[in-house]
């Protein structure tokens, strides 16, 4: 079953099992998640079995805004390999059907400084792929790492072109603007 955190919860994900699945660098500071979450622009959502999370994703998002922006995304390190992630992103899918989208950001393989960096990043941004998700033209580039920007659409209106000004805009919720001037830059190579 799928569920909205609230806030406890939502701490409680935050210094546990977000804290065990991604390294400090990829970690915002949980002030800010807090902040956000107070302005009703952060959303913790669980995938449980038996009361047991056994994956979940948050989301930086906003009412004026037709997408979403996927902030973390894991699945129990024992249930991995088994299609529970796969079945997740659907249900996340149906969660989001008010919106036009999920923005997802990958790191760019090219970029990756080993082999298997590089196949890391190549199998992450395959199992959007499978799950219905399509390459931008968008590439966003923060504190020096380059990051595909991949788009899944959760509703009927199709609203991609609203990519970038939503990224920028989540963002703008995240860090500083001079933060954001110094160290982000959005990138369309294709159109």
């Amino acid at each position: 079953m799928v569920r909205c955190l609230n806030f406890d919860e939502l701490r409680s994900l935050y210094h546990t099992l977000i804290k065990a699945d991604f390294p400090l660098t990829e970690r915002r500071p949980f002030f800010l998640v807090r902040k956000m979450y107070d302005q009703g622009r952060y959303v913790g959502v669980v995938l449980e079995d038996k009361k047991q999370i056994i994956a979940y994703a948050t989301f930086i998002c906003d009412r004026a805004r037709s997408n979403v922006f996927l902030d973390y995304y894991a699945v129990d390190k024992n249930q991995r390999g088994s299609g529970i992630g796969s079945r997740f992103l659907k249900l996340l899918r149906e969660y989001w059907k008010d919106k036009s989208g999920i923005i997802l950001e990958c790191e760019m393989p090219e970029s990756a400084k080993t082999e298997n960096e590089k196949m890391t990043r190549k199998r992450r941004i395959d199992f959007y792929l499978r799950g219905g998700a399509e390459i931008t033209p968008v590439h966003w580039r923060l504190f020096g790492v380059d990051y595909n920007i991949l788009w899944l659409q959760t509703g009927p209106a199709s609203v991609k072109d609203n990519i970038s000004d939503d990224l920028t805009t989540m963002y703008s919720f995240i860090f500083p603007r001079l933060l954001r001037l110094l160290f982000t830059q959005i990138k369309s190579y294709r159109v």
